[in-house]
This record gives C-alpha cells, structure tokens and sequence, in this order.
C-alpha cells in the first residue's frame, strides 16, 4: 500500500513510508523505490528540511552515517533506486571514484523500469537480462543503446 510522505516524521515512521513505497523487482531481490527519482535514476525524496537520496537517507536512519559517507549498492544490484540494506555499502570517496570507472554495460540506462518475462528467472529488467547473456529481451532503447555502446 503506498503512503503518503509523512509532513514531520520520526525516523521510525519515514522508514515505514519508504518501505511502503517500494516493491521487489529482479533476479537479486532488489527492494525499488517507486516514487520520485533524479536524472541518474536515484530515488530522492525530502525529510527535515533536505533533499535525500533515498538509499543514503534509508541507510542513514538505519544504521547512522556521517556527511562524509560515501553509501554505495553492491555489485549485484541492478537498480540504483534499490534501497534494500544488503545492497549498499559505504566506502570511501576514493573507492567510489575508483568504481564509476570500471567497466558498466554500455546500456546502463538506470531509469528505465521495463521488465520482460525470462524463463525461471521470472520478470527481470533490462540490466540483468544483458548481465544473464539475454540480450533479446531488453526494451527498444536499451537494445539501441547497448549496439551503440554509450550510456543514456
């Protein structure tokens, strides 16, 4: 059941609205958020006065982070509106640099929400249809992107 974003919440009942709001998608189990998301497909959402990534904010409340935290998702996780906490690590700003640079598929387009059917693996998206070697089942634009080889 989605909920409508709490006007002054407590830790406790933000947690409760991101939770409501989100649904599990993939082959990892990712637990999406389904509402607002920036250019780079990042959940954000506001609470006490500030604009969040949602992940960040989800950790933050969670387990605790200082401003200087750098929360990262695992190399598993497909999306990068996935708050679920066995996703996401912190890491340095040096590690995090370090990362954006290694090799991503040439489609990581992380907005896009198209899931297909794949067999025993169930509704998966586009990400980890090209990650499993499936390629004929991402959407049009992804498909384009990847024969391109550029990034959205």
């Amino acid at each position: 059941m989605k909920l409508r974003q709490p006007y002054h919440a407590t830790p406790e009942q933000m947690l409760a609205f991101l939770l409501a709001n989100t649904e599990r998608w993939g082959v990892f189990g990712c637990l999406v958020w389904m509402g607002c998301r920036d250019k780079d497909g990042y959940g954000q959402v506001k609470y006490q006065k500030r604009l969040w990534r949602v992940h960040r904010l989800v950790y933050a409340l969670s387990v605790g982070l200082t401003e200087l935290t750098v929360v990262n998702h695992v190399r598993a996780c497909s999306y990068a509106s996935c708050i679920l906490l066995a996703h996401l690590e912190v890491v340095t700003g040096t590690e995090n640099a370090r990362r954006r640079g290694e090799f991503s598929p040439p489609m990581l387009n992380r907005r896009c929400t198209s899931r297909r059917i794949l067999g025993s693996f169930g509704r998966v998206s586009c990400l980890e249809a090209w990650s499993l070697g499936h390629r004929a089942q991402m959407c049009g634009r992804c498909t384009v992107l990847s024969q391109k080889g550029q990034n959205p």
